[in-house]
C-alpha cells in the first residue's frame, strides 16, 4: 500500500510539475539599454537593443535581436610644430555602430516570476567613425608615417551574455543584462544594460 501510494505522489507531482513548464509563456519582446564600453580605445557610451525571443524547450530560447551602439572619446595624434619639434594633441572622435545577429538562450533557473539566464550567440556589426580616414602624424624621426583609422567597417563576431528579468502579473517584465562582445575588426564591447518587455 506505501509503495502504490508513493507512485500516485510521484505521478501526480510530476504531473503537475510538467503542467506548470508548459503553461509558462514561451515568448518574449525585450528592450534593454544602458552604458556601453568600447573596449578597444577604453571610451564609454550607450547600447540600445530590441529582442525577440522563443522558448524551444524549457531551458532553452532561440533570440533575435537588433541594436545600435554610440561611443564619444579623444585620441592623441603627434605633429610636427612649425619650430621643427613633435608635439601631441587630443581630437575628439564619435564610435556609432548597428549590430543584429541570433543567439542561444539557456535557462538556469526559470519559474513563473523569475527567469536566471546565459546565452552565447552570433553577431553581424556595421561601424562608422567621425574620425577622417588618415588622422595625423605618428613619426619615428626622421620618417613620418600616418595613422590610418577605417571610417566604416562590417565585422562578424560572437557574443555571451548573463540576465535576469522578474515578470510582473500582467506580463510585463523587468530586469538587468550584463553583456559581452568580440568581433573580427577587434572591437570589444561591455554593456550593462536595464531590461524591459513583455511575455506572451
Amino acid at each position: 500500500m506505501k509503495e502504490f501510494l508513493l507512485i500516485l505522489i510521484l505521478l501526480v507531482g510530476g504531473n503537475l510539475f510538467a503542467q506548470d513548464n508548459d503553461a509558462l509563456p514561451k515568448n518574449s519582446m525585450q528592450v534593454f539599454f544602458g552604458p556601453s564600453q568600447h573596449g578597444t580605445d577604453f571610451v564609454w557610451g550607450s547600447a540600445l537593443t530590441v529582442a525577440y525571443s522563443h522558448a524551444i524547450h524549457k531551458k532553452l530560447q532561440v533570440i533575435g535581436f537588433l541594436g545600435s551602439t554610440m561611443h564619444h572619446g579623444k585620441v592623441d595624434v603627434d605633429f610636427w610644430t612649425s619650430s621643427g619639434q613633435i608635439d601631441t594633441a587630443k581630437v575628439d572622435f564619435t564610435n556609432g555602430g548597428m549590430q543584429g545577429g541570433l543567439a542561444l538562450g539557456f535557462s538556469f533557473y526559470r519559474s513563473s516570476r523569475h527567469h536566471l539566464q546565459g546565452s552565447l550567440g552570433t553577431l553581424f556589426r556595421y561601424q562608422t567613425t567621425s574620425n577622417p580616414e588618415v588622422l595625423g602624424l605618428f613619426t619615428t624621426y626622421p620618417y613620418p608615417n600616418f595613422l590610418n583609422f577605417p571610417a566604416r567597417s562590417s565585422s562578424f563576431g560572437g557574443l555571451a551574455y548573463i540576465s535576469y528579468d522578474y515578470t510582473l502579473k500582467s506580463g510585463f517584465l523587468i530586469g538587468a543584462k550584463a553583456w559581452l562582445q568580440y568581433d573580427s575588426n577587434d572591437d570589444a564591447l561591455n554593456i550593462f544594460s536595464l531590461v524591459i518587455g513583455k511575455r506572451f
